[in-house]
């Protein structure tokens, strides 16, 4: 994993944005397709996902198991995150729901 994929799995802003300010590389996957996007997904906050997104992530990047940010965010109760998804046109698929059964808040 990269510096700038460990900054976003431990939800650092800050570390994530001056990484990001001196050229990590925003879509760059780790040996199971996972993308610093995917890893803030994890426990996130909404402030990291939309600068990830802002600075080109790819919303729709899935990993080798098919796995999305916004699947991945639901599964981990991330409302905040799963909000901030929605606003900025992240698609539902059959994926998606299947991660939000179970789920009340989050559908």
């Amino acid at each position: 994993m990269t510096a700038l994929s460990w900054a976003c799995l431990r939800s650092r802003l800050e570390a994530a944005q001056l990484l990001l300010d001196r050229g990590s590389d925003v879509n760059h996957s780790d040996r199971t397709g996972r993308s610093p996007l995917d890893l803030g997904s994890f426990q996130g906050s909404s402030a990291l996902i939309a600068l990830l997104l802002e600075r080109g992530a790819l919303i729709e990047h899935m990993d080798m198991n098919g796995v999305r940010p916004l699947d991945r965010a639901i599964a981990c109760r991330n409302i905040n995150v799963v909000q901030c998804f929605l606003r900025k046109g992240a698609k539902l698929g059959p994926a998606t729901w299947a991660m939000a059964a179970g789920k009340p808040e989050m559908m």
